[in-house]
């Protein structure tokens, strides 16, 4: 017996340039770094989902960061449990990059990393490939919008 299980998720990138260089925000938990995240609740749209997740997960308001108007990044990529997974991000710049991140209990620590640490540091399967393309895009988009 096999059962296809979808999983749809919202996470929020939220960046910084540190001396011109761009960074995202990470977060630590059960060995892994990711953005804030989380699973939707009843009756919230994707933006409030974000909006609440990145919250709970870092302290950060709405007013502490400008959301890129129109940006959404769409990944997917299907794991062995056979889970096809969709993840929808948004893209936010934090207005004070001394900015205070006060973590969750859900996490040990958190980081500011650029590109090149942030590609080392999604070593794991399934969703390596993508989000190597996923960081190297934002990457890529924070630069115009620098520009």
């Amino acid at each position: 017996f096999s059962k296809q299980w979808y999983q749809r998720r919202v996470r929020g990138l939220i960046y910084r340039c540190n001396e011109g260089n761009p960074e995202i925000l990470l977060l630590y938990t059960n060995g892994r770094w990711s953005p804030p995240k989380g699973g939707k609740e009843a009756g919230e749209s994707v933006m409030e989902n974000a909006l609440r997740e990145t919250y709970e997960e870092t302290a950060l308001t709405p007013d502490d960061f400008a959301i890129i108007e129109g940006y959404q990044y769409h990944l997917q990529y299907t794991n062995s449990i056979i889970k096809e997974t969709s993840i929808t991000f948004f893209l936010a710049k934090i207005k004070d990059s001394n900015q205070q991140i006060m973590i969750s209990h859900e996490h040990s620590r958190y980081k500011w990393m650029e590109l090149s640490e942030a590609l080392l540091s999604r070593n794991h399967a399934p969703s390596h490939d993508e989000y190597v393309k996923l960081y190297e895009n934002v990457f890529t988009d924070i630069a115009k919008l620098s520009t």
